[in-house]
């Protein structure tokens, strides 16, 4: 039947959405921090960087590593750098600054529309997966349909 594959891949849109939006809330799974930066510190500018400069669609963030910066820690300029290991995607590195005005600010090195594009994988490969499962559950011998065309008595086949 033609339906089982559009059901197939509405099926693998919806698991893949789910996915994306459940990677974009989501925390790093794990942060690590360079020893002399202060657990509390740590974690705070893996925050901060979240916040400042990653784009909201974003894949799942697997680990946040936190290095200081030259002007750590209390100077003005460049704080910090954390590298944002993604899945599926590269590691995007962010460098965190803070201004004499007491703003903070970041800079990643990839660009948004490519975090982002890396964000839609998973939903495009759960949609390919998908629209195939549905395409064989479509093919699986159903009992009492023949795979070979009979013909009727008025001359139709099906």
């Amino acid at each position: 039947m033609r339906r089982w594959p559009a059901v197939g891949c509405l099926a693998g849109l919806l698991v893949g959405a789910l996915w994306v939006t459940l990677a974009t809330v989501a925390p790093p799974l794990r942060v690590t921090c360079d020893p002399i930066v202060p657990v509390d510190v740590c974690v705070a500018t893996a925050d901060a960087g979240l916040r400042r400069g990653m784009p909201g669609l974003h894949p799942l963030i697997t680990e946040a590593v936190v290095r200081p910066g030259p002007s750590f820690p209390d100077g003005h300029g460049h704080r910090a750098t954390v590298s944002y290991a993604l899945l599926p995607g590269p590691v995007v590195e962010e460098r965190l600054f803070f201004d004499m005005g007491g703003h903070w600010g970041a800079v990643p090195d990839r660009t948004t529309a490519e975090v982002a594009l890396w964000a839609l994988v998973p939903v495009a490969l759960a949609a390919v997966v998908g629209l195939l499962v549905g395409w064989r559950i479509g093919r699986r011998r159903v009992p009492g349909r023949s795979r070979v065309p009979v013909s009727r008595p008025d001359g139709r086949t099906g």
